[in-house]
């Protein structure tokens, strides 16, 4: 709550170089007010829409480490599958990749060997390194 905090004070300066005939002027109160809340939500809009991104670079960046230690190969392309479908209003675009890559691999799976499943999992790799490197520049 820093920044409505912040906001806070500067609308207080701010009011000092209000002229005085117009502090009586309830119009011109209601204005201000209306106008001091609408700046105050596109703040909290932002602010809440940077924290879901950060979140989900934090998310992108625990499913690559967690490839080996945690999943399998199978079970990470099913991981990374859910990861963007989860995501897919922000990256419509990366779930249609990651969608197009696992109908190739579901169309070879039973003679899958595993080189292939290895390429399979790097591309989708590629994928999620992107999302997170791309929101930890923001």
């Amino acid at each position: 709550m820093t920044i409505l905090g912040f906001l806070g004070a500067v609308f207080s300066i701010l009011s000092f170089f209000i002229p005085t005939e117009w502090k009586s002027n309830s119009i011109v109160n209601i204005m201000f007010v209306l106008i001091i809340v609408i700046f105050c939500c596109v703040i909290l809009y932002q602010n809440s829409k940077l924290k879901r991104i950060t979140q989900i670079s934090k998310y992108a960046e625990q499913l690559i480490k967690k490839r080996y230690a945690s999943y399998g190969r199978k079970g990470y392309i099913q991981a990374v599958i859910t990861f963007c479908e989860q995501f897919k209003d922000l990256y419509p675009n990366s779930f249609e990749r990651a969608m197009n890559i696992f109908n190739e691999y579901i169309k070879i799976k039973d003679t899958i060997n595993y080189e292939e499943l290895e390429d399979v999992c790097n591309q989708l790799d590629g994928i999620i390194d992107g999302i997170a490197i791309f929101n930890s520049e923001k």
